[in-house]
């Protein structure tokens, strides 16, 4: 039977929505029609390692192509050789760098280009310059983008993308990512000793559009009157120096821990009572997803296409973003109404499993690679 070669491509930085749809996308493609590839751009900082380490223990083919500079050449040729040694026939690509270097690598071949749009933080120039580039790169040389989310859907069009260009394929969760007990990355100890503390937790990038220090502002406000609580801030990022003086400003250090990057994730999610997405930016973030799939309540604010998940009161909380007296308040509820907040999480955690499958998910790009092997003609590069 024939196979469709697919090589997906990704500039990792953590465990983070991107690798975790990666990861749900190359353990159900159906494997009688596909073969699944992993391509890891591997920085000097060994950015990429926790996903290579974590797709390695799944089984997954892995190829690491080592990136020196922003335009590195023999990056390039390395990722044509495995294009062409692989045969591959679609590539799909996660961000502006594994964008650009799919683009490149690929020039006068017979591959198809598939690109996800998770959303992006624009939080600077430089990153902005970023994007503008890549939308431009896939509106005129690649075959499809899929959009992870409404919103980031309608500003693709707005832009010039060809409505047939575009397909919303919002995130699918995995849950057998969540059986597996794996070791942390980094030493941060991440587990309160004192049993019954409430603890909140915020997971993601550590940048501005994430909004932690509103998080923070928030959390300083609430133990005012519930001195007992504490919080988890898992990721990684520029911002992290930052986050930590502000802890200390708001006197916070012996109340929340900064995690890092982790792989251990059903293990930290275990600690938390409630997750807050305190974002001034989103797309559909992964981490509501796993949040409600675990049973978690979530508070998080009104941006993206978080309101298809969270519907204000039954489902979860939803407040204006930026807005700390909100935030305060609606955290302050979780805590202080636990039947409330535990209805919130079952209802979420049904309309995860009925909506937001990994299967529907897969199913859905699976359509877009045999929609494109039948002859659909892309941009001649």
């Amino acid at each position: 039977m024939f196979r469709i070669n697919l090589a997906h491509i990704r500039d990792s930085s953590g465990l983070y929505g991107a690798e975790q749809v990666i990861l749900a996308l190359a353990q159900h493609v159906d494997h009688k029609r596909f073969n699944f590839l992993l391509v890891c751009l591997q920085d000097k900082t060994g950015s990429a390692q926790p996903l290579i380490q974590r797709a390695k223990e799944l089984g997954i083919q892995v190829e690491v192509v080592a990136v020196s500079s922003a335009f590195d050449g023999k990056a390039v040729k390395a990722l044509r050789t495995i294009l062409r040694d692989r045969a591959i026939h679609i590539l799909h690509t996660h961000d502006f760098k594994s964008t650009l270097f799919g683009m490149l690598s690929s020039i006068n071949m017979s591959v198809k280009r598939v690109a996800t749009a998770h959303g992006s933080i624009k939080h600077s120039l430089k990153i902005r310059t970023s994007l503008f580039l890549e939308e431009q790169i896939l509106q005129y040389m690649f075959d499809r983008t899929i959009a992870v989310a409404e919103d980031i859907q309608v500003q693709l069009r707005r832009k010039g993308f060809r409505e047939e260009q575009v397909r919303l394929i919002p995130n699918g969760i995995d849950l057998s990512l969540f059986d597996s007990q794996l070791p942390t990355v980094g030493k941060q100890d991440c587990r309160w000793v004192g049993k019954g503390a409430p603890v909140f937790g915020v997971v993601g990038r550590l940048v501005l559009d994430k909004g932690h220090v509103v998080f923070l502002n928030a959390l300083s406000r609430i133990k005012q009157n519930h001195p007992k609580v504490h919080a988890l801030i898992v990721g990684s990022g520029p911002l992290r120096e930052e986050i930590q003086n502000e802890i200390r400003r708001l006197g916070l250090e012996e109340s929340v821990a900064l995690c890092g990057v982790r792989d251990d994730m059903p293990a930290i999610y275990r600690q938390i009572d409630c997750i807050v997405i305190p974002s001034l930016r989103e797309g559909l973030p992964y981490v509501l997803l796993e949040a409600m799939a675990n049973k978690i309540p979530v508070v998080a604010s009104r941006v993206g296409d978080i309101p298809r998940l969270i519907r204000h009161g039954e489902t979860g909380f939803l407040v204006p973003p930026e807005n700390v007296d909100e935030l305060q308040k609606h955290m302050t509820m979780v805590l202080e109404h636990p039947d409330l907040s535990t209805k919130l999480a079952e209802s979420g955690y049904r309309l995860v499993r009925e909506g937001f499958s990994a299967t529907r998910m897969v199913n859905e790009v699976e359509e877009v690679y045999e929609s494109l092997m039948r002859g659909t003609s892309g941009p001649e590069v």
